[in-house]
């Protein structure tokens, strides 16, 4: 009798799955695979869901197109005059000023507290933005309408 059988023989007192230890090792491995394919297909559907949506935003983006027809300068107001020729609605939540006649250029934001009728409707034509800024008369100002989807439309006029 070999020191193996009677190490875990019949009369031992010694657990058998000593000498099987290869099942929990298997098993470990099972569920690790199981756990690492799980979280690969949680991040891959989330991958699709997110490219999906910047795709709609890239779409949104793309249709958004105002033209800025003219420019007044008036006391204290500044009348914008804009074309929405994409399919989309425009919010304008931003204008720069650009003082060109200056060097070095002086630039000045104005926020969407300043601006009146900032939602340029879907087709609006000669749609009038009332902001709320004083421009020195004879400066050139390169003008930037800034939209809530980031995209900026410019125009150069002289106040």
């Amino acid at each position: 009798m070999s020191r193996r059988d009677a190490l875990s023989g019949p009369g031992s007192t010694r657990p058998r799955r000593c000498i099987y230890g290869g099942v929990s090792a298997v098993a470990g491995a099972v569920f690790l695979v199981i756990i690492i394919i799980t979280l690969m297909t949680g991040v891959i559907f989330w991958s699709i869901t997110t490219q999906r949506e910047l795709n709609e935003f890239d779409l949104r983006r793309a249709s958004q197109e105002l033209v800025i027809d003219h420019v007044e300068f008036g006391a204290g107001v500044v009348r914008i005059y804009v074309n929405n020729t994409g399919a989309e609605a425009v919010h304008v939540v931003a204008v720069w000023f650009i003082d060109k006649t200056t060097k070095p250029e002086k630039h000045y934001r104005v926020g969407e507290d300043r601006i009146d009728r900032s939602w340029v409707p879907e087709g609006a034509y000669l749609w009038e933005i009332r902001v709320y800024w004083s421009a020195k008369p004879g400066h050139v100002y390169e003008i930037k309408l800034i939209t809530d989807l980031g995209r900026a439309f410019l125009s150069i006029q002289q106040a």
